[in-house]
């Protein structure tokens, strides 16, 4: 069934994608409140606090083994406080990603779950390796590699066969996006451009989705650092880039801060 999915299929797919209804208000005025350096606590408090499901899981989060400190948490403002500005921002970010895009499209547990797990690992890898190199982009990695992959959904949806094409890809210690080109005619960098613009997502997070895997030099900090945590995810055993360098010194504090957030959220492998 895969070889009669076409490049112009994949494209029409991906520009018709539903979008949620959230998506269109408290997601996206949060989206751009968490990729700003200028957002305080009270911002975002006055954002989500008209959404009932996102209160709810922060509150609950916040009374979690994790972050609690003894005390019960009720109200949704004294739960952001409890948790902390930095750590509020991925918790936030991973509930959207969740709930609005992996819950809601109409994709196997399987590959919601995997595309979970490696979504969730660049963006700890792109977080660290941020704060490490003390550049601008500290505050916008974790959504930005939480989000690189947005395309794929569109050939997990329409196409039977990808993840054959996957497989191939990683058993060749290969990018699944030169896969991709051969077999359809086109990446899920552009299917993810396609599902970013329509959703109105970030510029920021539109540009690493529709450039993470290009070659050729950037002068974005931001889709550098995600490339590398990319990279660093999939082929960390064979990449000896500098930046692969730094990421292994982390690893282990990347893999509890993996751990912790994938608990909070119970998505269990299938």
């Amino acid at each position: 069934m895969h070889k009669t999915i076409n490049r112009d299929i994949l494209l029409i797919s991906a520009s018709e994608l539903k979008i949620i209804p959230t998506l269109n208000n408290v997601v996206k005025k949060t989206l751009d409140l968490l990729n700003s350096s200028n957002s305080t606590l009270n911002d975002i408090f006055n954002i989500i606090k008209y959404d009932y499901a996102i209160s709810s899981k922060i509150i609950n989060i916040a009374n979690s083994a994790f972050y609690s400190r003894g005390m019960k948490i009720y109200t949704l403002e004294r739960a952001i406080v409890h948790i902390g500005f930095n750590e509020i921002k991925k918790v936030i970010t991973s509930i959207l990603f969740i709930d609005n895009i992996l819950l809601k499209l109409p994709l196997q547990e399987a590959d919601k779950y995997k595309l979970w797990i490696h979504s969730l690992n660049v963006a700890c890898a792109g977080k660290k390796l941020a704060e490490k190199l003390n550049t601008e982009d500290r505050d916008i990695a974790f959504t930005a590699g939480l989000f690189h992959d947005l395309g794929k959904v569109v050939f997990l949806i329409n196409s039977n066969g990808y993840n054959e094409i996957v497989d191939r890809a990683e058993n060749d210690k290969r990018h699944i996006h030169e896969y991709e080109m051969k077999q359809y005619g086109i990446d899920h960098q552009k299917t993810g451009l396609a599902i970013a613009t329509k959703w109105r997502l970030p510029e920021e997070i539109r540009y690493v989705i529709s450039t993470h895997h290009d070659n050729h030099e950037t002068s974005s900090n931001l889709v550098n650092i995600v490339r590398a945590a990319n990279n660093f995810s999939l082929f960390h055993e064979y990449d000896g880039s500098p930046e692969t360098g730094i990421l292994m010194k982390e690893y282990g504090n990347i893999q509890r801060e993996i751990t912790d957030i994938n608990e909070f959220f119970e998505l269990q492998q299938p």
